[in-house]
């Protein structure tokens, strides 16, 4: 009897505890804030080519 249990529990999935699912998870959501920082920054720049002029736009916030 105890090879058809030691052979039974092998074949049992093992699942993820939850400190590595909240890791995942964590991971994920610091990824995704990243993309989405990388997205909003890139907006900011331009490619000019040659021959034509590139406008300096200055954000002046009234304290």
């Amino acid at each position: 009897m105890s090879s058809n249990s030691g052979e039974s529990s092998s074949k049992i999935p093992k699942t993820k505890s939850a400190n590595q699912t909240n890791r995942d998870v964590d991971i994920a959501v610091k990824l995704a804030l990243l993309i989405l920082l990388l997205t909003i920054l890139s907006r900011f720049f331009a490619i000019v080519n040659a021959g034509e002029r590139g406008v300096l736009m200055h954000l002046y916030l009234a304290v």
